[in-house]
């Protein structure tokens, strides 16, 4: 490529955070940092495209001198570099998780996800801080889970999340 072309033309660079900026086991951005400052030095805006929650990518925009608008939550929404939502592409989780969980006790399934634990349990399960652990449990759109059950009760559950139409 032609280095000249990024110094004129307008540029976006989107990335991943978890194992692409940041290291996957420390969640340590040093790495990235020459990266980054590159990008700033050429006026190439990063866009972060995550699973993280709004709240984890502000933080990590914040702690890197980045202002820029993201998408969080694995594409469920992009917000802008003020943390304001632009576009949602999925349903608020307030308006479809007890629905999961009511699915959850009637078919007896087992598995449980962000809004069953404690931000010390996420913490323990996920590596993170329990401050980082914190800001993962704001999510709006999503719900990690950990299936504890069966692959025929997994078929069932993905069968019944599509009959309410929480699922494509």
């Amino acid at each position: 490529m032609n280095q000249n072309v990024a110094k004129t033309a307008p540029f976006l660079v989107f990335t991943d955070l978890d194992g692409s900026l940041m290291e996957h086991e420390s969640y340590s951005m040093e790495a990235a940092k020459p990266a980054l400052a590159e990008l700033t030095r050429r006026g190439v805006t990063p866009v972060f495209a995550s699973s993280k929650t709004a709240a984890e990518i502000l933080a990590v925009q914040r702690a890197s001198g980045i202002t820029a608008p993201f998408i969080c939550e694995n594409g469920a929404a992009v917000y802008d570099s003020l943390g304001r939502i632009l576009t949602a592409f999925g349903s608020p989780r307030t308006s479809w998780l007890d629905a999961v969980h009511q699915l959850r006790e009637r078919l007896s399934l087992r598995f449980t996800g962000f809004s069953d634990w404690s931000a010390e349990q996420i913490a323990e399960l996920t590596g993170l801080s329990e401050g980082d652990a914190g800001k993962a449990q704001r999510r709006e759109f999503t719900e990690p889970m950990l299936w504890q059950d069966t692959e025929a009760n997994f078929q069932l559950f993905q069968r019944e999340i599509q009959k309410l139409s929480l699922a494509t």
